[in-house]
Formats: structure tokens, C-alpha cells, sequence
């Protein structure tokens, strides 16, 4: 190593990775309520960080920035965070081209997610249950998904028809996609 700092940021690392590679040790200190928030709530919602979590996520991207390891960390993280990655990180790591898949695959924020939405089926897909089943979006709001991607009108239809809409107004328009 060049020097201490480097030898010590180069430790901090390696134990991070070891923590972070024991996947089910690190989550074993997590409530099973909290692992995975796609599997125990059904609104499809982006559960808020508190601001501890968002500052140690900053930090952890500022650290991480461009070592050779940086991808595998954030795949490992964005799937096991408990909340959704601030939406400045990942941000960051999708312009950088790090952990896309996984941030598509996570209760990112609806920004993040239309970002993605054209290249990746499952944030399309977590934008629209969200509009079905939540009363914080209009009819319109759920419109504008579909809308948004036509020749997915059947995919989407299959997803969301086993699901509660908050408006029969989104429920009809819906059952009216596909003939």
C-alpha cells in the first residue's frame, strides 16, 4: 500500500465485503419483518430511511467510488437494504452504470423507477402496482403508466388482475386493457 490511509481504507473494505458476503449472518440481526419489504407489504411503496441510513449510504458511495469492488458492495446492499436507496445514490451508481439491475429490482423512489422503467420489466411493473393499490395516486397517475408503456398493456394486466385497486375506476380501466 502507498500509505496508512490506503491500508486502513483497504482493511474497512475487506471487512465490509466479509460482512456483506455472509449475507444471512448480516441479516440475521434484522427482523424477518424488515428483510425484505417487496415480500411482507403488498403496496409496493418505498419504505423511508431514516436520515442515519441515507447519511451512511452517502458515505458509503463516496468511499466505494470507483474501486474494482464497488458493483459487488452496492448489489449486495441495494438487496438487503431494509428501505429504498436514496434517490441521489442511486442516481449516482445508475449514471455510473453500478447495481442498475438491483436498484430496478428495489422500492426505489417513482423518479428512480421511471428512469428505469424502459429497460427493466420489474420497475414498470413495481410503478404500476403501486398506482393500483394505492390510494395516494389518482386514476390519472395509474393511466399514466399504462400509457406510458402500450405494448406492455398485457403484461401489466396479468400482474395487477390478482391485486386490490384503491378506485373501481382503476379496476375498469384495467379490465378494459386487453379484449
Amino acid at each position: 500500500m502507498c500509505c496508512a490511509r490506503c491500508t486502513q481504507q483497504q482493511r474497512l473494505a475487506s471487512g465490509s465485503l466479509r460482512i456483506l458476503a455472509d449475507r444471512e449472518r448480516f441479516l440475521g440481526s434484522i427482523p424477518p419483518s424488515h428483510r425484505f419489504p417487496g415480500a411482507v407489504h403488498t403496496n409496493w411503496m418505498p419504505v423511508r430511511p431514516s436520515i442515519v441510513i441515507d447519511d451512511l449510504m452517502f458515505q458509503l458511495h463516496d468511499a466505494a467510488s470507483g474501486k474494482h469492488w464497488e458493483g459487488l458492495l452496492w448489489e449486495e446492499v441495494v438487496g438487503a437494504l431494509p428501505t429504498r436507496l436514496e434517490a441521489r445514490v442511486a442516481n449516482k451508481l445508475i449514471d455510473r452504470g453500478i447495481a442498475v439491475s438491483a436498484i430496478a429490482h428495489s422500492l426505489a423512489d417513482d423518479a428512480v423507477l421511471w428512469r428505469l422503467a424502459d429497460d427493466y420489466e420489474e420497475a414498470m411493473l413495481t410503478l404500476a402496482k403501486r398506482r393500483y393499490v394505492n390510494d395516494a395516486y389518482s386514476v390519472d397517475q395509474f393511466a399514466e403508466v399504462l400509457s406510458a408503456f402500450p405494448t406492455q398493456r398485457g403484461r401489466l394486466q396479468q400482474c395487477l388482475m390478482g391485486l386490490d385497486s384503491s378506485d373501481n375506476q382503476k379496476s375498469q380501466i384495467l379490465s378494459g386493457l386487453v379484449d
